[in-house]
């Protein structure tokens, strides 16, 4: 898992599914820290080192398409093939991921239906007089590219 630096809810809640999620698979995770200020740049030398460690991965999550990219440009640099000896996947869809060659598996929230909910709270608490509604959720689509699609 590669995530950026900035401590937030959004960060904690993937690295705590991520962390589970191989806890109950038996294996330890793996978690590497980009600098945000360098964005892409970080994510490349971090995924440069994962990869030409001891034990490489042969997949790597990221927290964003930036990052994604980032591990997509070291994988190319040494001659791993994408997807076949390394997969890449984000939990942040957008222009980054699915410009990128190969293609990069993301999961995309439909902006402009949160948007459209957004307004929607914002109306109903304007007319409510700021009334609590009841959670709202979104789903996320898990788009399926080239970065993951292994043949055979």
């Amino acid at each position: 898992m590669l995530v950026g630096q900035t401590d937030n809810a959004y960060r904690r809640s993937i690295l705590w599914l991520y962390s589970n999620a191989m806890t109950a698979r038996g294996m330890a995770p793996t978690i590497r820290i980009a600098d945000n200020n360098e964005g892409q740049l970080s994510a490349t030398e971090v995924s440069t080192r994962l990869l030409q460690g001891k034990d490489p991965p042969d997949a790597l999550i990221t927290s964003s398409s930036v990052f994604a990219e980032g591990a997509l440009d070291a994988a190319r640099w040494l001659g791993v093939d994408v997807p076949g000896g390394f997969m890449i996947a984000t939990v942040s869809d957008g222009p980054i991921a699915e410009q990128a060659r190969p293609s990069i598996t993301a999961l995309r929230l439909d902006t402009s239906a949160a948007a459209r909910r957004l307004l929607d709270l914002l109306a109903r608490r304007l007319h409510n007089g700021g009334a609590a509604a009841a959670p709202a959720t979104m789903t996320l689509d898990l788009t399926v590219r080239e970065s993951t699609l292994r043949v055979g």
